[in-house]
């Protein structure tokens, strides 16, 4: 039997919509303040609230059913990290509200509302959800929103934006040029497991997923950014790990087809994103220099930690902000979390199960979390996370999951 889910509704509950929202909700959002040229806090903050709020009512929903949950060592790091992070939080923004970046409510909003709720969420209550409907709701969701956004720079820049030094890193007010290229990321990783592992819906549907790929690839391409490419780069390399022997030889048949059309188009290879890639991947002064920074005010407090945002901008790496805000302990928890959660990422097979993708998009957001992101804002990955980990513990709807194994064995011929 092949997947009979048709519907683009992510499943029964709001934990559906609770992926959805926190992995691509806010570029959406954000495309639609420029549209509408509003302050962006008027639409940001009441949709940050909205998932905060969902959030909620799926933890008490799950607390007043008297659930059980299964206790693990990843599970008890969690919590202690949270607490430690939370508590250090709530110190600073009391005793040392002067040398804080944000106002403190902005402070809580991210860090509890919008990273640690909706992550909690998706870890107790995901299996109560269709992994395939939700994907296919990401994907369009993620297409309208690189849409929405490459209209108001067509707006702002004219039809020629592609010839314009404003293509070479793409963003508006609202949107910055790395999230859009991991918005991209997200809409092609979704499409290329989609294709992969439902073939009636890319019989039905081909169209509709050649669009959406094309589209990732494009807000990929208009970022200008490394992180989303690395990223795209190691989860496509992850997927073609778990495939088929069929799908791995059409793979490389297309990269040697694209490698020749190249070798006979190099003026294709002369662009902005390129040369990033090729000649700047690894050199990034700025970056190098909150890095050094950052080491120093750990060689300086290496057990009570510096605080929240002891920098002027956070060093852009989750594991050594860990142990700058919060010392050797809250450093070590976040790596025993992510080592537990990582072998479980690579050893998952995500094309045999309806939730597989989660894996994937955990994976691209915890790359982008280390070379551009921060604890408290890095939500996508700590959505994919809390429920990747409940997944690959027996979670998920086994319906699903089984009838997309099977349509997995049989790759599109």
């Amino acid at each position: 039997m092949k997947p009979r889910q048709k519907s683009l509704h992510p499943g029964s509950g709001s934990v559906g919509w609770i992926l959805v929202l926190s992995i691509v909700g806010y570029p959406l959002v954000a495309g639609l303040v420029e549209i509408l040229s509003t302050n962006s806090r008027v639409l940001t903050v009441p949709f940050r609230a909205l998932v905060a709020a969902a959030s909620l009512w799926a933890i008490l929903s799950f607390v007043s059913k008297k659930s059980r949950f299964k206790v693990s060592i990843f599970w008890m790091s969690w919590v202690a990290f949270w607490v430690l992070y939370l508590s250090r939080l709530a110190i600073d923004v009391r005793l040392y509200s002067n040398s804080i970046q944000l106002p403190e409510w902005e402070y809580w909003l991210y860090a509890a509302g919008v990273s640690l709720m909706p992550a909690v969420a998706a870890g107790i209550r995901t299996r109560h959800t269709s992994g395939i409907s939700t994907s296919r709701c990401m994907i369009l969701f993620s297409a309208v929103a690189i849409l929405f956004n490459l209209a108001v720079l067509i707006s702002n820049y004219g039809l020629e934006l592609s010839y314009s030094s404003n293509f070479l890193r793409a963003e508006t007010e609202s949107l910055n040029p790395i999230a859009l290229g991991h918005l991209g990321v997200t809409c092609a990783i979704l499409s290329v497991w989609t294709v992969i592992t439902d073939r009636r819906a890319f019989r039905s549907h081909t169209i509709f997923y050649l669009i959406t790929l094309s589209v990732g690839l494009l807000g990929i391409a208009m970022s200008g950014s490394r992180g989303p490419v690395l990223s795209l780069a190691i989860v496509l390399s992850l997927m073609l790990w778990h495939s088929s022997l069929f799908i791995k030889l059409l793979s490389i048949l297309l990269i040697c087809l694209g490698s020749i059309f190249l070798a006979f188009n190099p003026s294709l290879l002369d662009s902005y994103l390129i040369e990033r890639v090729t000649t700047h991947m690894w050199e990034d002064s700025v970056r190098a220099n909150l890095l050094s920074e950052a080491f120093q005010l750990i060689e300086k407090y290496p057990i009570s930690g510096n605080g929240i945002d002891p920098l002027p901008v956070y060093p852009h790496n989750i594991i050594v902000e860990a142990f700058m805000v919060g010392g050797v302990p809250m450093g070590a928890l976040l790596c025993v979390m992510l080592t537990i959660s990582m072998w479980k990422a690579v050893t998952l097979n995500s094309l045999s199960h309806s939730f597989g993708w989660v894996s994937l998009i955990f994976v691209q957001y915890m790359i982008a979390a280390m070379v551009s992101g921060s604890i408290y804002i890095v939500s996508p990955m700590w959505v994919a996370m809390a429920a990747m980990m409940t997944l690959s513990t027996g979670g998920g709807k086994t319906g699903a999951a089984s009838q997309t194994a099977r349509s997995s064995r049989h790759p599109i011929p």
